[in-house]
């Protein structure tokens, strides 16, 4: 009787240390390096809150030899806004948890920001980076295509006359409402450049035949004048 009731004691010890908040002075680790080269490690699972079965956990997980991942799962609602990973801080004064940085289970990333629309990447605040590659399609150098259709100048100013901006443009009112597209934009400033370029070429051409025009007829007054002052010379 004694030995069973000293059995009861030590488990009920046991399982009022687990239920406790525990301190680690020291390194923590899971499992060792053994087993197989590729797969998963030992896990490290977060749970607590009964009303929800979402698996969130932490492991260690081999590709290949010398490849190896540190894999964080929010759950198992792939491809849907439910769950979250998020990175915070709380405010000491009121107690809140303020997000700065979250990634959703369909994939979409959000920096100082839960709003999310189409794009997969929101942020809320500027970006400061050295070098930006945006891919872009049908890139506008059928702009010097003969079968082109350049608008002329007149056009042109008819267009923004009516509809206060450049043809093929956005609005001043589109962009603060939907933004822009930083790669369709590009695009569009060089197609604007491209037709500038033509319309100053074909403005060179003209200049150059106005100025032999000019030049022929100067050369033709010159003779007249010279042969006017022949004329008066001999009289």
């Amino acid at each position: 009787m004694k030995i069973l009731i000293t059995l009861i004691f030590f488990s009920l010890c046991q399982l009022s240390l687990l239920a406790q908040d525990q301190t680690i002075n020291g390194n923590l680790q899971l499992g060792t390096d053994t087993g197989s080269v590729t797969g998963i490690g030992k896990i490290l699972r977060f749970k607590g809150v009964q009303a929800n079965t979402d698996d969130v956990l932490m492991y260690r997980f081999n590709r290949l030899n010398g490849q190896t991942d540190l894999r964080c799962s929010i759950g198992d609602d792939f491809g849907t806004m439910e769950d979250r990973f998020v990175v915070g801080a709380n405010n000491w004064v009121n107690g809140t948890f303020n997000p700065l940085f979250v990634v959703r289970s369909d994939g979409k990333i959000g920096i100082g920001t839960e709003t999310f629309t189409e794009e997969i990447l929101a942020i809320n605040g500027s970006v400061r980076t050295k070098e930006v590659k945006v891919e872009v399609v049908n890139w506008p150098d059928y702009v010097f295509k003969k079968s082109y259709k350049l608008l002329t100048l007149q056009e042109t100013q008819n267009f923004i006359k009516e509809n206060g901006h450049l043809p093929d443009m956005p609005s001043a009112v589109d962009i603060e409402m939907n933004g822009q597209n930083l790669g369709e934009m590009n695009a569009k400033l060089v197609k604007k450049i491209e037709e500038l370029t033509l319309h100053l070429i074909e403005k060179d051409r003209q200049l150059r035949i106005e100025k032999s025009r000019n030049d022929l007829q100067q050369r033709q007054i010159t003779k007249i004048i010279s042969k006017v002052s022949k004329l008066e010379r001999n009289h």
